[in-house]
């Protein structure tokens, strides 16, 4: 693999962990913005609720005090009472989903007094109506304390009602604006990576064709070169950089005793072994020797010790990569 196909690779990995990142932390974001605004939801909606309780023990006070009728007491008793959802359970719930704003301290301590005001005007109007003082209990009506208080109530709870509203419009555009930018950052990254992948992959395949390419060029050349090799009539040995055989030609395998299959491999003193003179035992001469190197009684031994005289007709080509290639023949 090329250098500017790993740097492709590098740069499409790098844009990946990029955009993922990012990606992430848009996600994340959304995700805290979603978690805002149920918080702002819950906010208003136990605000409304804690009203709504209000209204109606206060139109249950006002219908057993107009008829009389056990069951808007009733009504009344449930709103004001122990019951899960009255209006002190109500109080409840808000005071711990705000618990966390400082800014609602002094909207909720008012609403908190505004309530308990509220709550002692509506008990003690229908305490002295059941005492059969039904005048007495519509003058405190008229005296206006419980609307004041409900005003009061109503401020307060304005005041978080118009923050939460606020918010929820800021959250509204800060989430639509990170969806954008989300799916903006997703598609540009998923398209720049496409592209980058691409480009790698067409690198990568443009370099594996240049190598296929050379490696046939090398693989045709070194058919050529053999076949000429085989075509030689003199003896040719072919030896990679350490000594060992690669190649011999028909020639050399007559002269030598040796086969190809046997000599490939091979040291190319265990196979082509020079001696002076007829004595087998005489000093073994390099086979790169030169021809001038040689003396007219240059012994070659075959493989099954058979003598042949190959003086003056030795000659050793070396290549760039230090390979020898070694033309000789009988004299």
């Amino acid at each position: 693999m090329s250098r500017r196909v790993v740097i492709g690779y590098a740069l499409l990995l790098s844009i990946l962990v990029l955009n993922s990142g990012l990606a992430g932390w848009y996600v994340m974001r959304l995700s805290q913005l979603d978690s805002e605004a149920k918080q702002s939801h819950r906010i208003l909606g136990e605000l409304e609720g804690l009203i709504k309780r209000i209204k109606d023990a206060e139109s249950a006070q006002r219908g057993y005090l107009l008829t009389g009728d056990a069951d808007f007491l009733s009504l009344y008793n449930r709103a004001t009472g122990t019951q899960r959802g009255n209006i002190r359970a109500r109080l409840a719930q808000l005071e711990e989903v705000i618990r966390d704003e400082p800014a609602y301290a002094n909207p909720l301590a008012a609403i908190e007094r505004a309530v308990d005001r509220k709550l002692f005007d509506l008990a003690q109007v229908v305490q002295i109506n059941r005492l059969g003082q039904r005048a007495a209990a519509m003058k405190i009506i008229v005296s206006g304390e419980g609307k004041r208080a409900m005003r009061q109530l109503h401020e307060a709870a304005d005041g978080i009602r118009e923050v939460e509203e606020r918010r929820l419009i800021v959250r509204s555009a800060d989430s639509t604006e990170c969806t954008r930018v989300l799916w903006r950052t997703i598609v540009l990254g998923t398209i720049v990576s496409l592209g980058l992948m691409a480009l790698s992959l067409f690198l990568d395949h443009r370099d594996r064709l240049t190598r296929n390419l050379a490696a046939a060029e090398v693989r045709r050349q070194r058919e050529w070169l053999e076949v000429a090799l085989l075509g030689i009539g003199d003896g040719v040995i072919a030896t990679d950089e350490q000594g060992k055989i690669a190649l011999l030609n028909p020639a050399a395998q007559m002269l030598t005793g040796w086969t190809n299959a046997e000599a490939v491999g091979q040291d190319i003193s265990k196979v082509f072994r020079l001696v002076e003179g007829s004595d087998p035992s005489s000093r073994q001469l390099a086979p790169e020797t030169s021809p001038e190197g040689l003396s007219q009684h240059t012994i070659l031994l075959t493989r099954d010790g058979q003598q042949r005289s190959i003086h003056n007709s030795a000659a050793p080509i070396r290549d760039r990569q230090g390979k020898v290639i070694l033309d000789f023949g009988l004299p």
